[in-house]
């Protein structure tokens, strides 16, 4: 099993700050038990030939934090998941992204 991690400790090939499609969510998303080559984010590059970036394990918060430090630009598309359980756990941000 082969992982590889960026700069900001995620799992990418490479940190992009201008991602156009952004995944947020849990180790689901993230590829857990999966190669670099099996994740989601390696499949959708392959597929759509746009930049792609994993920034999970992380939730909404995360994002909000990160885009508001100017780490990332706003992505033409987001894709959030994370399994039910977790839910409960999120913790709460009164901030909206600017």
């Amino acid at each position: 099993m082969f992982w590889k991690t960026d700069k900001l400790g995620y799992r990418n090939d490479s940190f992009i700050a201008t991602p156009d499609i952004l995944l947020i969510g849990d180790s689901n998303i993230a590829g857990g038990s999966l190669s670099q080559e099996e994740t989601l984010t390696h499949h959708l590059k392959q597929a759509t030939g746009l930049a792609v970036y994993n920034l999970a394990p992380a939730d909404m918060n995360t994002y909000i934090s990160f885009k508001n430090e100017g780490v990332f630009t706003t992505p033409r598309l987001i894709i959030y998941s994370c399994i039910e359980r977790a839910i409960p756990d999120l913790p709460p941000y009164d901030e909206r992204v600017r």
